[in-house]
């Protein structure tokens, strides 16, 4: 997946320094990102053996933030559009030809940015060479979905206190950016008289980070969203509380891949470093013979338990997953200073496969 987001890291910059931010303990959104399938033209729909069929697809991005569509395969050495027309009924039909163009590109290419306005235009050509069609022909039911990199950014602030008698803090903002995916984060644990997100210094406090692809009730989108773990940081002297990877040292090494400070080495034994050696760099045979004893607390969010072995999440129409952490503000003096402000921050890059449907091709018996 490619995580080329500058944009968005852009404007979320400008909300944060202009405070155009929503406060207490609500998370606000900003942002837009939509991606509209203008036209799907299958010509024609009725053929007879030995024929051919054209397929002419439009895309635009009608939000406000660049997106990557995928078009075709990155491990398949020719480009035959298949991230996008996922059946093409190969035991009916071959793809003879594809080609693809976008408003600023011209080039037939495996994945193309669509800036906002931005067009992709997709054409396919699909050759029915077999002779041997039966009496009651063949029905080749065609699929097409779409494949678009995203990213979604959220903070959180939040304010600890000595005693419930120190001033609290004016403001404390929370935001999001929009998306097919919603990134939400809410504090728990909070034994303070005004309630999250302010805490008292003797709380267990508590990150809620939940990840949701939108209900079709309430979004336009449909689809399946696709993503790995998503990265969290502690800001402003609070940390991560540690937590134990021993026996999910794979899954730690994908969360530890997106951690400021943690090496995902660092977390691997030779038997789960043998398991990820060809997606991590730097760990090959000769690291794995070295590795000794590894400690096994870390300070990793999310928890490595929460998470699959190969770190890849998969979010169906309206579901969503929570991962909880808790926070540590130790190394913070109260004496110095009786209250702390300090953020989290999430962000989860991830592909959003939008359905867009099937069209219907009849191959009929050609006849002597």
């Amino acid at each position: 997946m490619s995580y080329r987001r500058s944009v968005i890291m852009v404007l979320f910059a400008a909300f944060v320094s202009t405070g155009c931010t929503g406060g207490g303990s609500s998370t606000d959104s900003f942002g837009n990102q939509a991606i509209n399938v203008e036209s799907i033209q299958v010509t024609p729909q009725e053929i007879s053996a030995g024929s051919n069929v054209r397929i002419r697809m439009s895309l635009s991005n009608v939000g406000e933030i660049p997106a990557e569509v995928q078009v075709g395969n990155e491990d398949a050495e020719e480009n035959k559009g298949s991230r996008i027309l996922s059946n093409a009924c190969p035991d009916i039909f071959e793809v003879t030809e594809f080609s693809a163009s976008t408003t600023n590109s011209s080039e037939t290419k495996k994945s193309y940015d669509l800036a906002p306005e931005y067009k992709a235009r997709l054409n396919w050509k699909l050759s029915q060479n077999s002779a041997d069609v039966p009496l009651n022909g063949y029905t080749c039911k065609l699929s097409f979905k779409v494949p678009f990199d995203y990213s979604v950014e959220a903070f959180r602030q939040i304010q600890i206190k000595e005693n419930p008698d120190v001033p609290g803090a004016e403001n404390l903002f929370a935001k999001s950016s929009k998306g097919p995916m919603k990134l939400t984060l809410e504090s728990i644990g909070s034994s303070s008289p005004s309630g999250t997100p302010v805490f008292l210094d003797d709380d267990s406090a508590e990150i809620l980070v939940q990840l949701e692809n939108k209900n079709p009730s309430k979004s336009s989108y449909t689809g399946t969203v696709e993503l790995g773990p998503p990265r969290l940081e502690a800001r402003g002297n609070l940390k991560f509380d540690e937590v134990n990877v021993s026996g999910n040292r794979q899954s730690a090494a994908y969360i530890a891949k997106y951690t400021d400070g943690v090496d995902a080495s660092s977390v691997l034994d030779s038997a789960s470093a043998e398991q990820v050696a060809e997606e991590f760099s730097g760990i090959n045979q000769q690291t794995i013979d070295k590795i000794g004893k590894k400690s096994d607390m870390f300070r990793l969010c999310p928890d490595p338990e929460s998470m699959p072995d190969d770190g890849s999440l998969l979010l169906y129409q309206g579901k969503s997953k929570i991962f909880r952490c808790g926070l540590d503000w130790s190394d913070h003096s109260f004496d110095i200073a009786p209250s702390l402000k300090a953020e989290i921050y999430a962000k989860a890059n991830y592909t959003y496969v939008k359905n867009v449907g099937r069209r219907t091709v009849n191959v009929r018996y050609r006849g002597n």
